[in-house]
């Protein structure tokens, strides 16, 4: 069974390493972050790096508790 971990802030910075060093050693990885282009962006860079890569975005303001609902109901 593949594990599936969700970061939030995962187009930049520390969420975006955390992101890279979970997708190195194989899990499902749910990127999350408030800026869609910046989101992609880095969704495709580490698709680009490791094409195995099974990776889901998801634009999410972890600051709102109703953008935090919406994404549990989409998950």
């Amino acid at each position: 069974m593949k594990r599936t971990v969700l970061i939030g802030g995962a187009s930049k910075g520390l969420g975006f390493g955390c992101t890279e060093a979970f997708v190195e050693k194989g899990y499902s990885v749910i990127m999350c972050a408030r800026d869609m282009s910046n989101l992609e962006t880095a969704a495709e860079e580490l698709r680009s790096r490791y094409p195995q890569a099974d990776i889901l975005t998801c634009v999410c303001d972890w600051s709102s508790k109703e953008a935090l609902r919406d994404l549990a109901e989409k998950l």
